[in-house]
């Protein structure tokens, strides 16, 4: 399931990989236009972020995310795509 949201630096998209139960087995977050800032929003590409989403089953709440100090646009762009991922997993 995939889905994009507009970021920072433009859009982010999100793409989660899920099982038969919508459990999360993989995720990746960018894109081929991925644009963030290096040390800020660039940061919710790295596992510390992106290994929150893996166990988790759809639909996450928004509270379900741990955004990223400095990067609040960018987090905020994540969670907007996951939202949109949520929708189409109904």
């Amino acid at each position: 399931l995939t889905a994009k949201a507009e970021g920072f630096g433009g859009d982010i998209e999100v793409t989660f990989g899920v099982d038969e139960n919508n459990t999360i087995v993989t995720v990746d977050i960018g894109g081929k236009y991925f644009a963030e800032t290096d040390g800020f929003g660039g940061k919710v590409r790295e596992p510390a972020f992106t290994s929150q989403f893996i166990g988790k089953t759809l639909p996450i709440a928004a509270e379900d995310v741990d955004c990223i100090t400095g990067a609040t646009i960018s987090s905020k762009a994540v969670i907007r795509a996951i939202e949109a991922i949520n929708a189409q997993a109904q």
